[in-house]
């Protein structure tokens, strides 16, 4: 915390301790029957003590009205209305998330989402006044930037060190069902059974991060096709490794099927690597011409394209290169001037609270 918020004039850390009084530990209790952790209201009045003038707030719960402390609120997503059978969208998620987006969105300032589509959803499915929810796309984390130029021998190391010595395709993600793990690893079967191209494809999601039983169902599906020895899991890695095996790929293969927009999509193209990915939600407009898209649904869909970004270098550089000029001007400082627009236009709200 203090290498990166502390070293400026403008930045001053604030650390409010849980509240431990038999109400609040009685509630935060109850919270984790329901698979949340939660903010309490009471914490939230602590603030007061500071004089904040706004909060921002990166989680979509809602803050006491009682507070009158205005807040900017970030909604990522409402992928559980268009998945409700989805197992991480229990019945008891999509209650409380429904409860906390709606009024957290309701009584912010402004609420922030990263597309055009989730702020539709917003307006859809919880009437929120559209005026109220800006737009700032998404942007790479800043590990992408610092890495971005990793040194050729460092690469070689972290490939040496998990034995990588061919070609191979990279999917960076948790063992979540709606990451699409099965279907890409069907993909991968049909390509070696009728395409005859055997294609190894490295993962880094963290089976501690499954709780709904989908890691197991990856790994029994890899041995029901005798494809273990064609996909590697490297769990969870550190970021500097996941920026080389970004570099050394073929080609980012993502099939997610939530969006609206992602961030993986994103490092690749600073990185460097082709993107083959879901044409689902925002999808195609985040890539743009900068990606090959497949119907995530569609297992020979993806496989035929997976096949031609592996077989096609052409088709790889052009897309690296597009890849570059669509983001090009996607840096930390450029997300930040779009906070800083936000911030300029709080002036003609703030008098409300």
């Amino acid at each position: 915390f203090k290498k990166y918020y502390t070293d400026s004039d403008n930045c001053t850390p604030i650390f409010i301790a849980p509240n431990t009084n038999k109400y609040s530990t009685i509630a935060r209790n109850i919270a984790k029957l329901f698979e949340f952790e939660i903010p309490l209201f009471s914490e939230y009045r602590m603030l007061k003590d500071h004089k904040l003038e706004l909060l921002i707030r990166l989680v979509s719960f809602p803050i006491d009205s009682q507070i009158r402390l205005p807040y900017i609120v970030v909604v990522y997503d409402v992928m559980h209305r268009y998945y409700p059978d989805f197992p991480e969208y229990s019945l008891k998620v999509r209650i409380l998330r429904d409860l906390f987006y709606k009024r957290a969105a309701k009584h912010s300032v402004f609420t922030i989402v990263d597309s055009y589509q989730s702020k539709e959803d917003l307006v859809r499915f919880y009437k929120i006044e559209e005026e109220k929810i800006k737009i700032i796309p998404y942007c790479p984390p800043w590990y992408v930037y610092k890495y971005k130029d990793l040194e050729e021998s460092y690469i070689r190391e972290v490939m040496n060190k998990h034995g990588i010595f061919e070609r191979f395709i990279f999917y960076p993600a948790q063992f979540w069902h709606h990451k699409n793990h099965l279907r890409l690893i069907k993909a991968l079967h049909l390509l070696r059974k009728e395409y005859k191209t055997v294609i190894p494809v490295v993962l880094t999601g963290s089976p501690r991060s499954d709780s709904k039983g989908t890691y197991s169902q990856v790994m029994q599906l890899m041995d029901e096709v005798n494809m273990r020895d064609q996909i590697l899991n490297l769990g969870y890695l550190p970021e500097k490794d996941i920026v080389a095996l970004y570099k050394k790929a073929v080609t980012l293969v993502f099939p997610s099927l939530i969006g609206p927009t992602n961030i993986p999509p994103l490092e690749a193209m600073v990185l460097g690597a082709p993107v083959v990915c879901s044409n689902i939600f925002s999808m195609p407009e985040q890539v743009g011409e900068a990606g090959l898209l497949f119907d995530p649904f569609n297992v020979e869909d993806m496989a035929e394209k997976i096949y031609r970004i592996w077989t096609d270098n052409n088709l790889r550089q052009n897309l690296i290169r597009k890849g570059h000029e669509r983001v090009k001007n996607m840096t930390i400082k450029n997300y930040a001037k779009q906070w800083e627009n936000i911030s300029g236009l709080l002036r003609g709200f703030l008098f409300r609270y």
